[in-house]
């Protein structure tokens, strides 16, 4: 037969040396197989994604320990692996005081790598657990980790409003990197102006000499009407001219800077606010209109948010009148109800009615409004959705 043919030694080819011939094979193909070492990062991150954090911390911890290139991203991953298990062992007190150790032994290492904090801010990309535990991290080393989230703000567009809130819980502890973001990177005045108002929101001496200073710069106009509103808001009412100017600014910034101060603060003239509730920009409507929810009881104020309810084509922007509306109390019942009576369009009488719903304003009403109401609700032209409001409303003042 061929095959004894090919085995036989009169070929030439001892059972000794197929032997070393098959380890020889066996050997070679073993090299292959290490040609791709295995990858403790990325099978670490899939026990990770998986939601199993105790399995991902086996894998980092000896990434650490063997593959030097990753350090700085093993570090990283493995303390938030640790603050994900803590989360997971809450309930043994054993497991639990064993990651708790673990994870305040990772933070410090982390805390003083730049590189492991940019791949915390990196993780910020996502929607899952780790993503929200890199964020509680991040918020936690505060103004160690300022930087790197002042760094991945500039950089990602797309993050910036979460990488915003972790600056606004770190408070006052983010406030020199954003102070040197503002002063010092290539930011555009959007950005800019974003950072500013972060900072007007931190209390401290350091956050008030950084906005007297962006004021009185050579800035863009939204950056300073930006500090002037934050001045403002702590305590500085010589800006307050400025703001009042700001409103007819041709920069839209400079505008939503004065309106946003004036939402804030509560304090401005409402004769100032309506004169300027045509603004183009629906930022500017809006804080105007949350603003004249602070003018109590003045006719000329609900007035104008009937009109804002009525006319203003945006949704939030009318949202914002509604709430207003409800700070006046009894004093929007008749102007309400007069205008749902006139109004031809039924989604608008359902926006006006719904600002009837608040309970400072149901307590107010008297008979001749319930019924003025009651009438409007047994009108069999009266649109369902309409209706439907009404009816929660009469409830509301039945229960009352």
């Amino acid at each position: 037969m061929a095959f004894t043919r090919l085995a036989s030694p009169s070929r030439g080819v001892s059972a000794v040396g197929v032997a070393l011939i098959a380890l020889a094979v066996t050997t070679h193909l073993g090299c292959e197989r290490d040609v791709i070492p295995f990858n403790r990062i990325e099978e670490g991150r899939k026990f990770l994604d998986a939601g199993r954090p105790i399995q991902a911390a086996k894998l980092f911890e000896e990434s650490l320990g063997s593959e030097e290139e990753t350090r700085s991203v093993a570090r990283s991953l493995l303390l938030v692996s640790y603050h994900l298990a803590l989360s997971e062992v809450e309930d043994i007190a054993p497991e639990r005081a064993k990651y708790a150790a673990l994870r305040e032994r990772a933070l410090a290492p982390v805390r003083d790598d730049p590189a492991a904090l940019q791949t915390l801010t990196g993780m910020l990309s996502r929607h899952d657990t780790a993503a929200y535990g890199a964020a509680a991290l991040l918020e936690e080393m505060g103004a160690d980790a300022a930087p790197a989230v002042v760094e991945a703000y500039e950089a990602r567009p797309m993050d910036r409003v979460r990488l915003l809130d972790i600056l606004t819980r770190m408070g006052s502890a983010a406030a020199p990197a954003l102070r040197g973001a503002v002063e010092e990177h290539d930011l555009v005045a959007a950005e800019q102006v974003a950072l500013v108002r972060l900072l007007g929101l931190v209390d401290t001496p350091d956050a008030h000499s950084c906005l007297v200073g962006l004021r009185d710069g050579a800035y863009a106009p939204g950056v300073r009407a930006e500090a002037s509103a934050a001045l403002y808001c702590t305590g500085k009412r010589d800006e307050r001219d400025y703001l009042i100017g700001a409103l007819d600014s041709a920069f839209v910034l400079e505008r939503t800077a004065a309106a946003y101060a004036m939402a804030r603060d509560g304090s401005f003239d409402a004769v100032v606010l309506i004169a300027h509730l045509a603004d183009p920009s629906r930022d500017v409507r809006r804080h105007l209109a949350q603003a004249l929810g602070s003018a109590h009881g003045e006719p000329s104020a609900v007035a104008a948010l009937v009109r804002v309810v009525r006319e203003d084509e945006q949704d939030d922007v009318a949202d914002a009148a509604i709430k207003a509306l409800g700070g006046h109390g009894a004093a929007i019942i008749d102007p309400v109800l007069t205008a749902v009576e006139a109004e031809q369009e039924w989604t608008r009488r359902q926006r006006l009615l719904t600002a009837l719903t608040h309970a400072a304003v149901r307590a107010g009403f008297d008979q001749d409004q319930e019924f003025r109401l009651y009438q409007r609700h047994q009108d069999p032209d009266e649109h369902p959705e309409v209706k439907w409001i009404i009816g929660r409303v009469l409830k509301d003042l039945e229960g009352g």
